[in-house]
C-alpha cells in the first residue's frame, strides 16, 4: 500500500477522537513549547518516538531547527502537521531541506493509545503563511485544509513581499484523518497567477460543500476548477489578444468509514440527476473567445 495512502479507507476515523489525545496533546505543547526559536529536535523528538534507526527521518533534521505546528481541530485535537525548518532556512544557505511530519493519536483499547508520527512530502513551508481551514461536517469526513501562499521557488529564502514582482499563488491541500496516519490528498490552487511578457494565466478554484439528500452521512466536496490564458501584442502600436479558457469541474462523495470516491464526466452527470445541488454546478467547458472566457 502506498503510505500517503494508509488509513484513508475503509475503517478510518472519520473524525477527531472524542476523548483529547493525550501524547499527542503533549507533543503539541512541547514543540510549541520552543517559540519559533532553534532547538535541538533529536533529544526532545526521542521522547515521543521508538526505535529511531540511522535512516529514520528524524536524521534528515539539521542540528539546529524551528517548528510550526499547525493543530488539526482544538477540542479535541484531531491531528497536526509539524513543519521543521532548519536554523538558516535549510536551502537557502546549503543545508538541509525542511521537513514535514503528521501527527496522530490512535487509542486501540484501554492502555493502548499510541502516537504515530511519518514524514509527510508536500509543498507547504513555514514561511509561506499556512493556516488550518476546517470546514463542515469535519467529524463525518475528516477533511480539512491547509491553505497557504505559495512561492514556486520552493528553494529561496523566505522574502520581504516588497521585493516580489507578482503576487503569490493562494493554495490549500486538503487532508484526510485517518486512525494512524493523516494523508494528504490533493492541492488546490484557488487564487493562482502568472505569465511573461505577451502571456498572462489565471487559475482559480472554487470549493464547496453539499450534503447528499439521498443517502445518509454522506457529503460532497464540489471542486471547480477555470483557467484563463491571455496572448496580447506588446510592440508597436497595433493592439491584439488571443484567449484560451477551460473550465474542469469534479464532485468528491465522503462518508463515514469509506474511502473518498471521484465523481466526473458521464458519473457526475448521472449523480447531478438525483442530487439537486450538484444539478446547479457550472458545467465543463473550454473556449477562445474574449466573450466565453469572462467567468
Amino acid at each position: 500500500m502506498d503510505p500517503a495512502s494508509a488509513d484513508v479507507g475503509p475503517g478510518a476515523r472519520p473524525g477527531p477522537n472524542r476523548s483529547e489525545p493525550v501524547k499527542l496533546t503533549a507533543f503539541v505543547k512541547a514543540l510549541e513549547a520552543t517559540g519559533g526559536k532553534p532547538f535541538a529536535p533529536l533529544p526532545l523528538l526521542k521522547n515521543y518516538l521508538t526505535g529511531v534507526g540511522e535512516d529514520h527521518w528524524v536524521h534528515e533534521l539539521d542540528e539546529k531547527v524551528t517548528a510550526k505546528v499547525l493543530r488539526m481541530g482544538k477540542k479535541p485535537l484531531a491531528a497536526a502537521l509539524v513543519l521543521f525548518t532548519p536554523d538558516g532556512n535549510g536551502s537557502c544557505d546549503g543545508s538541509n531541506e525542511p521537513v514535514a511530519v503528521t501527527a496522530v493519536e490512535y487509542a486501540g483499547g484501554p492502555g493502548r493509545s499510541q502516537l504515530y508520527l511519518h514524514k509527510q512530502a508536500t509543498k507547504i513551508r513555514a514561511w509561506f503563511k499556512p493556516k488550518v481551514v476546517v470546514p463542515p461536517h469535519f467529524s463525518k469526513t475528516g477533511a480539512v485544509f491547509v491553505e497557504y501562499e505559495f512561492d514556486s521557488d520552493l528553494e529561496r529564502c523566505p522574502k520581504n513581499p516588497e521585493n516580489e514582482h507578482h503576487p503569490a499563488d493562494t493554495r490549500r491541500t486538503l487532508f484526510k484523518v485517518g486512525k494512524r496516519r493523516m494523508a494528504l490528498y490533493a492541492d488546490y490552487t484557488t487564487d493562482g497567477h502568472s505569465g511573461s511578457p505577451g502571456s498572462r494565466k489565471k487559475t482559480t478554484t472554487r470549493l464547496t460543500w453539499n450534503t447528499s439528500t439521498q443517502q445518509a452521512d454522506r457529503v460532497y466536496l464540489n471542486v471547480v476548477v477555470q483557467k484563463i490564458h491571455r496572448v496580447f501584442n506588446t510592440e508597436g502600436e497595433q493592439k491584439y489578444e488571443e484567449y484560451s479558457c477551460g473550465r474542469s469541474v469534479y464532485v468528491i462523495a465522503m462518508e463515514p468509514g469509506k474511502l473518498w470516491s471521484t465523481y466526473r464526466g458521464r458519473r457526475l452527470a448521472q449523480l447531478r440527476k438525483t442530487e439537486p445541488a450538484l444539478a446547479k454546478l457550472p458545467k465543463k467547458m473550454r473556449g477562445n473567445s474574449r466573450k466565453t472566457c469572462s467567468f
